[in-house]
């Protein structure tokens, strides 16, 4: 096995010093005649501080290719990221809706 999970779709909330990795939750059926507006739901299944994230840009030949990718890496003894050492840390590809969405993470990332 080469330690890398299956992907698993994600919904994803960036907050001004963490980003916040959930789940939807399925919405169940209303059982009424009436149709009921739910607010969508989400299962919290991570979060990492974004002074510890660094961001991958794909250079691709593609313009319309909404991925990017962020690297979280591990804290140090002292508590602290350490961006240092490029072989530690955990890869996720991140896929927007848009190239403006797209565009715009990045910019708040950076």
């Amino acid at each position: 096995m080469n330690g890398h999970r299956k992907a698993t779709p994600r919904q994803l909330f960036m907050f001004q010093y963490a980003l916040l990795f959930s789940k939807p939750v399925p919405t169940k059926a209303s059982s009424r005649k009436i149709s009921v507006i739910q607010a969508p739901k989400y299962s919290y299944k991570n979060h990492v501080a974004l002074s510890q994230i660094g961001l991958t840009r794909f250079l691709q030949d593609d313009v319309n290719n909404l991925q990017f990718a962020i690297k979280v890496y591990k804290k140090n003894q002292a508590g602290q990221a350490s961006k240092t050492n490029s072989g530690t840390g955990e890869m996720f590809v991140i896929q927007a809706a848009t190239t403006q969405i797209r565009d715009h993470w990045i910019d708040k990332i950076e």
